[in-house]
């Protein structure tokens, strides 16, 4: 083998371990089911409380046809990487579309960013995962929940 084929050889290799790096990634996308679709957008610093701390803003966007229910559990998250995630509290949304629907409605709640991790360190890793059921069409059969949807996980300083 050539040098230089020896180097195309090592290159493609190399490429091959670097691929499965990037198709890690979770993709991110809405879950659609039975006529709804929710959407966890990332969590988004929002404003400095009266005592100066960081809150957060947990966005969902949803939209449903027409003469439908719907019950969203939302459950925000800070990220560990040695331990299990830590549970920061749930919010459940119940709302009805009618016929028309219009366009897709924004969901929110905002909360206070945690001090979750051991001291020293001050990056909190924030995201929240949603479910949803549909609670009343047409039919008036509830569906079945739907499999947990994360958001991005962002990083906030605590300071």
């Amino acid at each position: 083998m050539s040098v230089s084929r020896k180097t195309l050889v090592a290159l493609a290799g190399a490429a091959g371990l670097a691929l499965p790096l990037v198709t890690l990634a979770p993709a991110h996308a809405a879950t659609l089911s039975n006529g709804c679709n929710v959407d966890p957008s990332a969590p988004v610093f929002d404003h400095l409380n009266n005592t100066g701390d960081k809150v957060i803003k947990y966005e969902v966007y949803v939209s449903c046809d027409a003469n439908r229910s719907i019950e969203i559990e939302d459950q925000r998250w800070e990220w560990d990487y040695t331990s299990a995630d830590d549970p920061l509290g749930t919010t459940t949304y119940n709302m009805t579309f009618s016929d028309p629907p219009g366009p897709a409605r924004l969901k929110s709640v905002t909360k206070n960013l945690p001090d979750a991790d051991a001291w020293g360190d001050n990056n909190e890793e924030i995201y929240h995962s949603v479910r949803f059921r549909v609670t009343g069409t047409l039919d008036g059969v509830t569906s079945p929940w739907t499999a947990w949807e994360d958001s991005q996980i962002v990083t906030f300083h605590l300071y």
